[in-house]
């Protein structure tokens, strides 16, 4: 089964390729669980776009589920229906 991106996520660049973490990095990502990573390559066009997609998610999942929406409804399915997140 194919993935159709949302329209906002359309017509995007690629990001550029994963990068390594620094060993700093790596010992907090193992201690506290998540690291924090400053994207400096995505510009705010990027981000208005993974936003008007993440809004987008979530009045589908809002017109699924009914109110409230709950987070789990967005976050299980969040990586299929934006792939660029």
């Amino acid at each position: 089964m194919a993935v159709e991106l949302l329209p906002a996520a359309r017509g995007l660049a690629t990001p550029s390729p994963p990068k390594a973490l620094g060993d700093d990095q790596l010992v907090r990502y193992l201690r506290d669980g998540f690291v924090v990573l400053q994207p400096e390559d995505l510009d705010a066009d990027f981000h208005a776009a993974m936003f008007d997609a993440g809004c987008r998610v979530w009045d589908e999942a809002r017109t699924l589920a009914g109110e409230p929406v709950h987070l789990q409804v967005v976050g299980d399915n969040l990586r299929a229906r934006i792939p660029l997140v």
